[in-house]
C-alpha cells in the first residue's frame, strides 16, 4: 500500500508537529520518495544563478550579448530542464554569432557550476534528517538527466 502525503512550506514547528501527526497515523510508514528537482530544491532559482555566473564568467566572450538578453534566452530555451544543453548552447551561440568553439565550454560550465551551486534549503535538510533520524528509508527520484 502507497500513502502519497501533500507537502507544503511550514515553519520548522509546524513542520515537525506535520510530522509527528503522520508517524502517528494508520499506516507506518517505512520509505519517503522524492522528486529532486523542484522538490529538494528550487531548480529553477538555481538555473538562473547559474546562467548569471556563467555569463559573468565568459562576459570576455559574451561581450556582443546584454546580460538579460542572454540569461533571459538560455532559460527559454532550457525549457525547464527538458532541452538538450549542447543543442541549446548551440542555439544561442548561433543566434547571437558567437565563436562555436564555446559551446563545450558552456556545457561543460553549466553542468559544473549547476554542481556547485545546488544547495539544499534549511527546512529540506532538516525534514531529511528527522526522516533518516526516525529510520525512515529516502528515496530520490528525477525525470532530469545529465
Amino acid at each position: 500500500m502507497s500513502v502519497a502525503v501533500r507537502w507544503q512550506r511550514l515553519p520548522v514547528t509546524a513542520a515537525a508537529a506535520r510530522f509527528r501527526s503522520i508517524m502517528s497515523g494508520p499506516v507506518p510508514i517505512k520509505a519517503v520518495l522524492f522528486d529532486l528537482d523542484d522538490t529538494l530544491y528550487d531548480r529553477g532559482e538555481l538555473v538562473r544563478r547559474v546562467v548569471i555566473g556563467q555569463y559573468d564568467a565568459f562576459k570576455h566572450e559574451l561581450y556582443s550579448v546584454q546580460k538579460d538578453d542572454f540569461v533571459r534566452r538560455v532559460l527559454q530555451l532550457d525549457d525547464n530542464g527538458y532541452a538538450d544543453k549542447r543543442t541549446l548552447y548551440e542555439t544561442v551561440v548561433r543566434e547571437y554569432g558567437l565563436t562555436p568553439a564555446l559551446i563545450e565550454r558552456l556545457v561543460e560550465n553549466f553542468w559544473t557550476s549547476y554542481d556547485d551551486k545546488c544547495e539544499l534549503p534549511q527546512d529540506t535538510r532538516l525534514t531529511l534528517q528527522t526522516l533518516r533520524q526516525n529510520r525512515i528509508k529516502l528515496g530520490v527520484i528525477t525525470n532530469g538527466g545529465f
